[in-house]
């Protein structure tokens, strides 16, 4: 199956700015929303529309050294409504808040999501990611996301813009963050991406103290919780404790040596 590419823009609001930039946006009618992102999209006309507004409910599963994570890639279960998808992405190229990824789309059942689960997603994962076959995948981090869509459309160029309010779930213990938010414009045609780098340079004067973001919500969710500083933590504890520290006791006794050696070398040398 081909994947699909994946050509967005992601910006962060600041933290005073979140539920007024969000509130604002939000209650604007489509006359006065069409106004407002003129200033940042540039020149020309555009047809705006509202797609609606959906909840999703999202599950990232990682390896327990978060090797997906390492690598910028994901694999997630979306929920919306009674549909269930498997979605797998892989980083093709980034910058300053703009990502682009291959992303793989499948639909499954619950029955077949328990049958993936159990089998460590292995029929995908030995294709997407060979060098993690075998390796087993647990939920990490998962995301209660309110989601607000519109289109926009000029000549032959589409958009996407999301309006994002979400928690991060701790999905091992069940420990929430605070709301945060998060705006999204995505490229849906080949057209719409060419002109996408054109119009970043222009969004943060619409969303005022923000920041572009290089990171998916999985990525957020695992530093927010700090899984990855975890996960060190732990790896070098059981190495001190184990087996790593009698290597560390060998390694020593071997420097030891050496600079035993070295010096009776440069004694010698230094005799007359």
């Amino acid at each position: 199956m081909k994947p699909t590419e994946e050509h967005e823009i992601k910006v962060v609001p600041a933290p005073g700015q979140q539920i007024k930039l969000l509130t604002s946006l939000r209650s604007k009618s489509t006359d006065e929303l069409e106004d407002t992102l003129q200033g940042f999209i540039g020149t020309g006309q555009f047809s705006i529309s509202l797609e609606g507004t959906k909840t999703i409910n999202d599950v990232y599963y990682d390896t327990e050294d978060l090797q997906l994570f390492e690598i910028h890639s994901l694999l997630r279960v979306r929920h919306v409504g009674d549909a269930t998808k498997l979605i797998i992405k892989t980083l093709t190229s980034q910058s300053a808040g703009e990502l682009k990824r291959a992303e793989h789309e499948f639909n499954i059942s619950a029955q077949e999501l328990k049958d993936l689960e159990s089998t460590n997603f292995k029929q995908y994962v030995d294709v997407h990611f060979p060098e993690l076959s075998g390796r087993s995948f647990s939920k990490l981090i998962s995301v209660r996301n309110d989601r607000l869509n519109y289109l926009l459309v000029r000549a032959t160029e589409s958009f996407r813009l999301s309006l994002d309010q979400f928690v991060l779930v701790n999905s091992a213990n069940g420990k929430a963050s605070n709301q945060l938010y998060e705006i999204e414009l995505e490229a849906l045609n080949a057209d719409a991406s060419v002109q996408l780098p054109l119009i970043k340079p222009n969004l943060l004067k619409l969303v005022k103290n923000s920041r572009f973001s290089n990171s998916s919500k999985y990525e957020r969710g695992v530093r927010h919780f700090h899984l990855d500083q975890a996960y060190w933590k732990q790896a070098l504890s059981a190495w001190s404790t184990g087996p790593g520290l009698n290597w560390l006791g060998m390694i020593l006794n071997l420097t030891g040596i050496a600079l035993t050696i070295f010096g009776l070398y440069m004694t010698i040398q230094a005799k007359p």
